[in-house]
């Protein structure tokens, strides 16, 4: 989500939140309408989002217009991780270990 907001992206597609391809399109067509000459959709891959190539594809066709799709991960981010994510997923993997073993580690 910071990554979109800094980013100025149109839309986020995540998968806690339904969004239909007419209203994806409808976003990007009035962000055209006002000026601008690209949009910028920022989609959490997995099975319940459908994954970027596949949206990519939907919208080119209704809009008419050329999508093209970049699929990040973890070493093309590049840099350290920030410490408030670094914190959040080692507070994850402690919670984690401490319900699936029967040492429970003081926090």
């Amino acid at each position: 989500m910071e990554v979109a907001l800094g980013g100025g992206a149109e839309a986020v597609i995540v998968p806690e939140f339904p969004c239909s391809i007419d209203d994806l399109c409808r976003r990007i067509a009035e962000s055209q309408a006002r000026g601008k000459r690209s949009s910028i959709i920022e989609i959490s891959e997995g099975p319940r989002t459908g994954g970027a190539i596949p949206i990519a594809a939907l919208v080119s066709a209704r809009l008419n217009m050329p999508a093209r799709t970049v699929v990040l991960g973890h070493i093309q981010r590049g840099g350290a991780l920030p410490p408030a994510t670094a914190c959040s997923r080692a507070g994850w993997a402690l919670r984690r270990y401490a319900r699936s073993s029967t040492i429970r580690p003081r926090c």
